[in-house]
């Protein structure tokens, strides 16, 4: 059976699976959004929370459904693409397990702190691994060429701090 080409040399066989999940992901994110701000199964909850922020340049309101870990009082979010810009020193809101947050979001972007971080991510989340490229070593400790190659292509992490719970926050 011949293999199919999607252009480039790429075959089926190595078109990045990651990729993949991440275009789906993208995809989705509007049902898991309404799913996560109703009445989100326990699964869910455990793992996905909505992000509520004010575009820096638009000045619109955004709802992002993103994955998270629990570092102690704090949470660890994965950040590709350029939405997190838009939390970096800025107000943002979080609803968490049903609930709406004030939060504080600092980014992380340095590689050298990246590590320990993520290791603690995927141990709690190893799904992350697939949304993110980064594979375990044999160590638990994330490989060094999936860090790299997925930082070059604009991961960083977010720690969020919850600040205090509200009542209701309005996005448009």
């Amino acid at each position: 059976m011949e293999s199919s080409n999607f252009g480039e040399g790429r075959t089926m066989e190595n078109v990045d699976i990651s990729r993949m999940f991440q275009a789906m992901a993208r995809y989705s994110s509007p049902l898991v959004r309404f799913v996560l701000a109703h009445r989100a199964p326990r699964l869910m909850i455990d793992r996905l929370m909505l992000v509520a922020y004010t575009g820096r340049k638009t000045g619109r309101s955004y709802v992002k459904p993103v994955s998270y870990v629990r570092d102690g009082r704090d949470l660890l979010i994965p950040g590709g693409g350029p939405w997190w810009r838009n939390v970096e020193n800025r107000p943002l809101a979080v609803r968490l397990e049903g609930s709406w947050w004030t939060a504080t979001a600092e980014v992380i972007k340095d590689m050298p702190a990246m590590p320990d971080l993520l290791s603690t991510m995927l141990a709690l989340n190893p799904a992350l691994s697939v949304f993110t490229g980064i594979r375990r070593g044999a160590d638990g400790r994330p490989n060094a060429k999936s860090l790299e190659r997925a930082h070059g292509r604009g991961l960083v992490l977010l720690r969020v701090h919850l600040v205090d719970e509200v009542s209701e926050v309005r996005v448009a």
